[in-house]
């Protein structure tokens, strides 16, 4: 019974992110404007609806394990940081081939953060640093956790769709297929690191940071940029 209670939720918190997906851009096909600022708030608007929907759901679990941090977070650092090294560590090596000895290009999704970031950096850096790793981890994690037990199969579903969500959704070329193994191997590292230690906010943290370093670097090199233009 519990088990049948845990895949219902998953379900839902999966079906409440895609139905929330598809009511935040029926408007858009009626709404025609170029504002920057409007597409801004909008998207603000639509980060917080999501993410209040999923804290409503999990909220017993996201209580529990925010206890549960506390009590052990020294150990959950000093066990799963390392794991992020791995992350980023087969991110720019399999990067580097398919840029390298594929003639690849950047990939689309990669190319749409970077032009979201040229337009609205602030936003940009809010939204992937702070709204999109919990978003992302009660979607993509806990909520396919709830409806898979077996590890493997967990990890592997949860890994995949990750990566598949960043890669099918803006590919332009069957090419950028090779971008799965980049985008779908932090899924792969997030999905153990629940399995491991049952608490969603250790495979969020890490998420958080890999998304505020790699942000806080474009940042750094736009102002470097901006300074030197001026200079």
């Amino acid at each position: 019974m519990n088990n049948s209670k845990n895949a219902l939720k998953g379900l839902i918190g999966i079906g409440s992110y895609i139905l929330s997906l598809v009511i935040f851009f029926v408007p858009l096909l009626f709404i025609k404007t170029n504002s920057l600022t409007f597409k801004i708030i909008y998207s603000l608007i639509q980060d917080i609806v999501q993410l209040s929907i999923l804290v409503l759901i999990f909220k017993r679990e996201l209580k529990n394990n925010l206890k549960d941090l506390k009590k052990n977070y020294k150990s959950y650092f000093k066990k799963y940081f390392k794991y992020w090294f791995l992350i980023i560590g087969i991110m720019m090596v399999s990067n580097y081939i398919i840029l390298t000895f594929f003639n690849g290009t950047t990939a689309s999704n990669q190319q749409a953060i970077n032009n979201s970031f040229n337009k609205a950096p602030i936003y940009t850096f809010i939204s992937a640093v702070f709204f999109a790793p919990i978003l992302e981890e009660l979607v993509f994690r806990l909520s396919i956790r709830k409806i898979f037990k077996n590890k493997y199969l967990f990890i592997f579903i949860s890994g995949f769709l990750f990566g598949g969500l960043h890669v099918f959704i803006s590919m332009t070329s069957p090419l950028e297929l090779l971008y799965l193994i980049p985008y779908c191997t932090p899924g792969f590292i997030f999905a153990y690191l629940l399995y491991k230690t049952d608490n969603i906010f250790v495979p969020a943290f890490i998420h958080f940071f890999h998304n505020g370093l790699l942000l806080s670097i474009q940042m750094l090199a736009m102002v470097l940029s901006w300074v030197s233009w001026k200079k």
